[in-house]
């Protein structure tokens, strides 16, 4: 890694949680992402059929760098992974989506529904 590049700072405890007086939360069943040589960058929004994600409402959008999308992987994975481990139970994933998703990444298309169930 070059020397001047910065690491994103990961914090599980943070002391102050500071937020401007824009934030909102937004409800999201449906997503999609895009690269770039240097960028994630993703948009979650609403899909009223999520069985035709192509027809998706965005509602925010988030660029990242890739140390910091590949942060985010690592942090929702484990996130996830510790949240089924306490709470003795699996989200349910079907295995049909996995295989629509990973075809669709293939494919270069990247809008996503999140599954209902």
């Amino acid at each position: 890694m070059p020397p001047n590049t910065k690491q994103p700072q990961i914090s599980r405890h943070p002391t102050e949680i500071r937020r401007s007086a824009e934030f909102k939360y937004f409800y999201s069943n449906a997503f999609s992402l895009g690269m770039s040589s240097n960028e994630l960058i993703l948009r979650f929004g609403l899909a009223e059929n999520p069985a035709t994600p192509t027809d998706m409402t965005d509602q925010v959008g988030v660029i990242l760098s890739l140390v910091g999308a590949k942060s985010l992987a690592v942090a929702l994975a484990e996130t996830i992974k510790k949240f089924e481990a306490d709470s003795h139970t699996t989200i349910p994933f079907p295995e049909d989506k996995l295989s629509e998703m990973r075809a669709s990444l293939a494919a270069g298309m990247t809008t996503n529904p999140i599954p209902n169930k």
